[in-house]
């Protein structure tokens, strides 16, 4: 009896070793996984800093005053291709232009959108996320 006793503590025992082992082991490859990943993230956000170092902004006088955006374009926090992202306009809108920068070789419009709350609503759009710009609703008659 005592011998069974004995046998069934060395098989529970080492059912037990495996079954831990087989954990610590998945643990293992889930670290070295995240642990991966984590350095691939960091080297590609280190990267885009490193882009962002030489950024050259121009502010040019107000040409237009209005414009029609298309749809689906992105409001940025900051005219940067690869900035934060403020807000999607889902539909053509007609938005305030307030300023003009040219960054890097590229214009870029400050606008504030006809929205009901102060909340994201001005950002910056590029040149070509517009269909139509204008100076007044009087261009718009005449075009």
């Amino acid at each position: 009896m005592k011998l069974i006793i004995i046998f069934l503590l060395i098989l529970v025992i080492a059912c037990m070793y495996l079954y831990f082992d087989r954990k610590l082991s998945f643990s293992r490859q889930q670290y070295l996984l995240l642990s991966n990943q984590h350095k691939a993230l960091r080297e590609k956000y280190n990267s885009l800093n490193t882009s962002l170092t030489n950024i050259s902004i121009r502010y040019l006088n107000n040409t237009t005053s209005n414009g029609v955006t298309l749809e689906g374009v992105l409001l940025m926090l900051s005219p940067l291709e690869k900035g934060p992202i403020i807000n999607k306009i889902t539909q053509k809108l007609q938005v305030g232009i307030l300023e003009e920068a040219e960054v890097n070789n590229q214009i870029w419009y400050f606008v504030s959108l006809p929205l009901n709350t102060d909340f994201n609503s001005k950002g910056w759009l590029r040149k070509s996320d517009f269909s139509l710009l204008f100076s007044s609703s009087q261009d718009v008659m005449n075009r």
